[in-house]
């Protein structure tokens, strides 16, 4: 298909996980008992080298032209409100010092298509029981919501954005282990979101922290909220889920549903971390007093989403970036496998 227009670029970050700002080095302060254990490392929070790097990148897209940046949850390690101040400080303006020289992505809006992930309803401690603090209220505002932009060639693009941890229980199993839960908030979507137009057109993305094809015990949705989801998708002639949550290298893939004898497909692009330390500090020991192993530690990682028209139909294209020393670069020449841009076609359906 010969494209003669790009209607929308989206830089889709993810589990950025905001610590509390060490104010030596930057990072996030993080105590050495969490080098003992690899399940606490969904609480080494953030690197300052991969905060540089994203801003970097992101100021480099700018340049190139109109971006619009979506976020798919857990902006901070655990629901402190310091974090939740850098991270909104770093998002919308820079950081304040000490915590970095004038670093941030100077994006206002940057809340308009931006959920909460499970770790941004902790308390504010490593307990991870207990409900959010309130900076969590401030930070995220009311859930679910919509935001529609209009694109050129009479195409629409609606993001609808849901809090997959909305009906988790504060002290129940699925938060110790992570599971979403969140038919409630499908209920309130379905309620407020008109029906589809074939006379106008319009392709329609859930912004949303935990991965429809997770599969597991840990980290995944609870059946009864996947299977709400797997209908709502067909209902609502949903094109594109945008997540994150696992932790592990980025996906991009095409998933079905059926429902009411209709058969939809429909794009998954969940991300990777994106600004998470993912080396250990240099002298960091284990129990043993050796340095912590991480093998299936993943760098970092951005997705860019862009929309092409030929005028009769609309393609999506996600692009992988990952991190290196010099910076996010295309995931292409640093990886083997098929690691390159994915377009799959949205419109028509």
């Amino acid at each position: 298909m010969r494209r003669i227009w790009r209607l929308a670029t989206i830089v889709h970050i993810s589990d950025l996980h905001f610590g509390r700002v060490d104010p030596q080095t930057l990072d996030a302060r993080a105590p050495r008992l969490w080098a003992k254990c690899k399940q606490f490392d969904g609480l080494l929070g953030h690197s300052y080298k991969s905060l540089v790097r994203l801003e970097q990148t992101v100021a480099k897209l700018r340049a190139k032209g109109y971006i619009v940046l979506a976020i798919t949850g857990d902006l901070t390690a655990m629901g402190h409100g310091e974090e939740f101040r850098s991270a909104t400080e770093y998002l919308g303006d820079v950081l304040s010092p000490p915590k970095g020289d004038h670093l941030g992505l100077r994006d206002p809006e940057w809340d308009r298509l931006c959920v909460p992930g499970n770790h941004d309803h902790w308390p504010g401690t490593p307990t991870i029981f207990g409900g959010p603090s309130s900076d969590f209220e401030t930070c995220f505002k009311k859930f679910p919501r919509q935001f529609a932009f209009r694109l050129g060639s009479g195409f629409r693009l609606r993001f609808l954005s849901i809090n997959t941890d909305a009906d988790v229980s504060p002290y129940g199993s699925s938060r110790a282990l992570g599971r979403g839960s969140f038919m409630s908030q499908l209920a309130k979507l379905a309620a407020i979101l008109e029906p589809p137009s074939p006379e106008n057109p319009e392709i329609r993305a859930i912004l949303l922290h935990h991965s429809y094809s997770a599969q597991g015990r840990t980290l995944v949705m609870n059946s009864s909220s996947k299977a709400a989801l797997h209908d709502f998708i067909v209902d609502h002639d949903v094109s594109v889920l945008m997540c994150g949550h696992i932790h592990q290298p980025p996906s991009v893939s095409v998933l079905q549903a059926s429902h009411l004898k209709r058969t939809v497909d429909f794009i998954e692009a969940r991300c990777g971390t994106t600004t998470q330390m993912s080396t250990m500090p240099y002298n960091w020991t284990n129990l043993l007093g050796q340095r912590p192993k991480r093998e299936d530690h993943w760098p970092n990682t951005m997705l860019i989403h862009r929309l092409f028209t030929d005028g009769d139909a609309v393609e999506w294209e996600t692009e992988t970036l990952i991190e290196r020393p010099w910076g996010f670069d295309s995931a292409v020449n640093a990886l083997s496998g098929d690691w390159g841009a994915k377009t799959f076609q949205v419109w028509p359906r």
